[in-house]
């Protein structure tokens, strides 16, 4: 069975996932070459919880979606 994304992102350390928040907060986005160690199958299956989640650590913008 595959990892939720939830599931990953909360096992992330608290200066990994301050990154990938400080880098979608800097540039309104994310892509598995920005260097923050999110894989294009994490993007791929992203859901309205995941940006709930990174709300809760600082994420300011609006939902995320795949583009």
């Amino acid at each position: 069975m595959m990892q939720a994304n939830t599931e990953w992102l909360e096992s992330l350390d608290p200066e990994e996932l301050g990154a990938i928040v400080g880098k979608l907060n800097d540039n309104g986005r994310v892509t598995d070459e920005c260097g923050v160690g999110i894989s294009s199958t994490v993007i791929e299956n992203w859901s309205d919880e995941d940006t709930e989640f990174l709300k809760k650590h600082g994420y300011t913008g609006g939902s995320l979606t795949r583009g």
